[in-house]
């Protein structure tokens, strides 16, 4: 079964989620596969970082929203319009599940 993310978009979340959290190990294991997706040093070194500089609007929009997940635990109606208008409700709900379900393996 695949989701709305692309592979890419989905390990941007989890690093940056995972470097949020401390999750060494999980950060470690996903910034040595992320070349696989075509993640760039660039976007590695960006998200390991309180606020990622992300150009693409889209990629920007979703580290904005697992930023929020991980540190108040909800999403404020900005950031989730700012996620659905770029991507749709169906990949905003899927974007925060991901973001919870990678925040729990501390």
């Amino acid at each position: 079964m695949h989701g709305k993310l692309n592979p890419a978009e989905k390990e941007l979340v989890v690093l940056h989620v995972a470097w949020r959290v401390g999750c060494v190990c999980k950060w470690a294991h996903h910034a040595q596969m992320a070349d696989e997706p075509g993640i760039s040093e660039e976007h590695i070194v960006a998200l390991a970082t309180h606020n990622p500089v992300v150009a693409e609007p889209r990629l920007h929009a979703f580290i904005t929203a697992a930023a929020q997940l991980v540190e108040t635990g909800q999403l404020d109606q900005n950031t989730w319009r700012a996620v659905a208008d770029v991507a749709g409700d169906d990949t905003a709900l899927e974007l925060c599940m991901l973001a919870v379900i990678t925040s729990w393996s501390r």
